[in-house]
């Protein structure tokens, strides 16, 4: 994690924490998987439940997906989400690194 910048950190740490929240208030998961996987010119952050889905364009009009999006956004990373009802919600935040590490 060294490899970027404070900010971005930060961000992806906000990131991890709103998608906790969401796992929390609203999916009523038995279990949640959070992990960090660094290679050489990306860091993946991934937000794993096992709790009640939904259909992305059914989801209430809540902040969470919005925020996460945004702030993915605002680092260049691109945002991926995958849920369905009774299946859980997996999001993944994808961030590439500059061939010197930093960006």
């Amino acid at each position: 994690m060294d490899r970027i910048a404070v900010s971005r950190r930060r961000e992806l740490y906000n990131i991890a924490q709103e998608a906790l929240n969401n796992a929390l208030r609203h999916a009523h998961a038995k279990s949640i998987l959070v992990r960090l996987d660094s290679r050489e010119r990306q860091i993946e952050l991934t937000v794993e439940d096992n709790g009640i889905g939904f259909v992305f364009d059914e989801a209430s009009s809540g902040m969470g997906l919005h925020n996460i999006q945004e702030r993915a956004k605002e680092i260049g990373a691109a945002f991926f989400l995958i849920s369905a009802p009774h299946q859980g919600t997996k999001i993944q935040i994808r961030l590439e690194l500059e061939p010197n590490g930093t960006r």
